[in-house]
């Protein structure tokens, strides 16, 4: 009697869980009694042999929004007046907070304000506020780094626009650098705060895809990387790994020194889902490995273990059933490469229903 072992896994699509990437192969034996015969216990259907492409794709938690807040922290003098509402959006040239009941603004650049910058200084800080001067509309601005008498004109008509003495010194009383339009997405200085420290968190205002993998697993995630995003509706869409940045983990039981380091990964998405006006998604990460293009593939329950340790397919037509031997191939997305004599594509092979 022929014995049907349906050989069931899910290493060809392993899970990611907690940072731990999870395979499972599973072996279940039915009874002796061929499947589809009389005295069965388990009822059978048919699938079709398809020939497509498979991919061995991990699995990973993340998250579709728009990315991890940064903390923007000042170094002026005075209180804390109002914050740019949770939510909001602040374009370059627009009011982050008041200090003493005047705007601090938002330009664009990388460094903080950390000093306060007057004709003849040098330096990144001084570029940044070039760069920006030129992008609110002042081209004879300089496009370098250096604080020169056109700066200091430009300056000086920035701070009686916005209600400052033209002194043509400029620094955190007035201005914030950040690396670009900003959401708020929290106050951490309320009304009535010091204006020096923590003043608020912000994001990219364009959605991305976030997911947190450990350090061995962050090699999966090179920037430049092509990956598929699994959203809520059942839809998949491309995306590219556009950054990573590290981060410690202490100890659980101590909250002591870190004992191990995981990596936050952002991917770019398209413009369809970057502009899309939803909250936070959970979403799922699929990072491709194995692949095999153009190949014949059935459900891996449909494979049977012959009496030598093999593999063999059934079929069943109106004259009865048919063993078929098959070498396998790939495992990937609940499926298995095969090809043997008489695997075509279309053949119907037995499964549990």
């Amino acid at each position: 009697m022929w014995r049907r072992t349906l050989v069931i896994t899910a290493a060809a699509t392993a899970l990611v869980v907690g940072g731990s990437c999870i395979g499972v192969v599973a072996m279940a034996t039915e009874s002796p009694a061929s499947a589809g015969s009389a005295g069965s216990s388990v009822a059978t259907a048919t699938a079709p042999v398809l020939r497509g492409d498979l991919v061995d794709s991990t699995l990973y938690p993340g998250t579709l929004g728009y990315g991890s807040p940064e903390t923007l922290v000042a170094a002026a003098s005075g209180t804390i007046t109002s914050v740019a509402a949770f939510g909001s959006v602040v374009k370059l040239g627009e009011t982050l907070y008041t200090v003493d009941e005047r705007p601090v603004v938002a330009l664009h650049g990388r460094l903080p304000v950390y000093r306060a910058m007057s004709w003849g200084m040098a330096g990144g800080d001084v570029q940044q506020l070039n760069a920006s001067l030129r992008a609110l509309g002042d081209t004879a601005v300089p496009a370098s780094n250096e604080f020169t008498r056109e700066t200091a004109r430009a300056v000086s008509a920035w701070q009686r626009a916005h209600g400052y003495a033209a002194t043509g010194l400029i620094g955190a009383d007035q201005i914030a650098f950040v690396p670009g339009d900003v959401k708020i997405a929290g106050v951490t200085a309320p009304a009535g705060s010091s204006a020096s420290g923590p003043i608020l968190e912000y994001t990219s205002t364009t959605r991305v895809v976030t997911s947190t993998v450990t350090a061995r697993q962050a090699s999966a995630f090179a920037i430049g990387n092509r990956v598929e995003v699994g959203l809520p509706d059942g839809t998949k869409v491309a995306a590219k790994v556009s950054a990573q940045s590290s981060r410690s983990e202490p100890e659980p039981s101590t909250g002591g020194s870190s004992t191990d380091s995981t990596v936050d990964v952002t991917m770019k998405v398209g413009s369809a889902l970057e502009n899309a006006e939803t909250g936070e998604q959970a979403v799922d990460v699929l990072v491709p490995g194995a692949s095999r293009k153009d190949v014949l593939s059935v459900p891996v329950a449909a494979l049977v273990v012959d009496p030598k340790g093999g593999y063999e397919v059934e079929t069943r037509s109106s004259s009865g059933h048919t063993h078929l031997r098959v070498k396998v191939g790939l495992f990937a997305q609940g499926r298995v490469e095969v090809s043997g004599k008489g695997i075509v594509e279309g053949l119907e092979v037995v499964v549990p229903s």
